[in-house]
């Protein structure tokens, strides 16, 4: 179940500051170019770049709103 890997994560990371242990899927490092994460649902997975687009239209939404403000 969903909750139970979760929670084996959860645990793992809080006696020892890793999510990682024997039985569970590898859950990679952070890295702020790759932006690796854990995708959990009925199979776990990993992805790159979360919310890439959407962050970066906001980005792009905020300097072209605030681009003439005066501090």
């Amino acid at each position: 179940r969903v909750s139970d890997q979760i929670s084996d994560y959860w645990v793992a990371f809080a006696t020892n500051g890793n999510p990682n242990r024997d039985g569970l899927p590898a859950w990679p490092g952070y890295d702020a170019e790759r932006q690796a994460h854990q995708i959990i649902g009925a199979e776990v997975t990993q992805g790159t770049g979360f919310r890439r687009a959407e962050l970066d239209a906001m980005d792009r939404y905020f300097a072209e709103t605030y681009a003439g403000a005066k501090r």
